[in-house]
């Protein structure tokens, strides 16, 4: 339980750090990406890449979220109450 309990509070604090600084200083970067690559002043693999990198991070918070719950399920199980939600 003490593993289950750990992970899933490691992965709760990914979850709000990917939330709140990664993918909205990502989502910036691309916007940038994208009128710099319009300009001509970046590569297509430049955007692409900014583009990749975003897809990367919301896939790193889906991932996350999903450990937190299937954590959350087993702790609950073993311990046959509810976990207080945050």
């Amino acid at each position: 339980m003490f593993k289950a309990y750990s992970t899933r509070q490691q992965q709760f604090e990914a979850v709000a750090h990917l939330r709140e600084e990664i993918i909205p200083i990502l989502s910036e970067s691309l916007i940038h990406t994208q009128k710099a690559y319009e300009k001509g002043a970046y590569r297509y693999a430049d955007w692409v890449s900014a583009q990749q990198e975003l897809l990367d991070a919301r896939l790193a918070l889906i991932e996350a979220a999903t450990s937190v719950l299937l954590n959350q399920a087993l702790i609950e199980q073993l311990t046959a109450q509810a976990l207080q939600q945050r």
